[in-house]
């Protein structure tokens, strides 16, 4: 509990749980992550217990709609599954982001993840970020839209190169309409 009551003290209250290692413990971690995760006020989205269609947060932060939308390679079986959720959520009034946990480790964006990360765009997504590769991956804007392929690791016990000690936070301003700064 004392990681989620960290989290939370320091104004983190939303996090993904669509991972590889979210089952590393079994279901029992699972299981245990989302009652301290609950227990301490913290959100989550992306859970594999659920139907891909809940796996999706969907706060009012300062009075705009967010639907958070997960896409791992390793809890999401269908990218099309995927692609309607993002559509339905942009048809519904509000701003998607798509946080994907995808790609091959220390290696940069692959053609499949572009792909992807396109149809989440073509889809409604005003923002796409990824993780799991340990390094920073490229960028891009697609559409009129970020995409950030991976963020490179912020905390992570790799420390053998610059480029698994290396990681980005992205600042981003909302509007009603989406991004309106970077």
């Amino acid at each position: 509990t004392s990681t989620a009551t960290l989290l939370k003290r320091h104004n983190i209250s939303l996090v993904n749980l669509g991972n590889n290692h979210i089952m590393n413990f079994s279901r029992e971690g699972l299981l245990q992550t989302k009652k301290w995760l609950d227990e301490s006020g913290v959100g989550y989205f992306g859970d594999p217990d659920s139907p891909e269609a809940d796996r999706v947060a969907r706060p009012i932060i300062n009075g705009i709609p967010f639907s958070f939308v997960n896409w791992s390679d390793w809890t999401s079986d269908k990218t099309d599954h995927t692609v309607q959720q993002v559509r339905k959520e942009a048809e519904s009034g509000r701003v998607v982001v798509v946080y994907t946990h995808w790609g091959d480790e220390y290696a940069p964006a692959s053609e499949r993840q572009k792909a992807r990360a396109h149809r989440f765009v073509d889809a409604g997504a005003e923002l796409v970020i990824g993780a799991h590769p340990h390094v920073i991956q490229e960028s891009e804007i697609y559409g009129g839209t970020h995409i950030y392929y991976s963020l490179g690791n912020f905390i992570f016990d790799q420390y053998w190169n610059k480029d698994v000690t290396t990681g980005l936070t992205v600042m981003v301003r909302f509007g009603r309409s989406g991004v309106i700064g970077i």
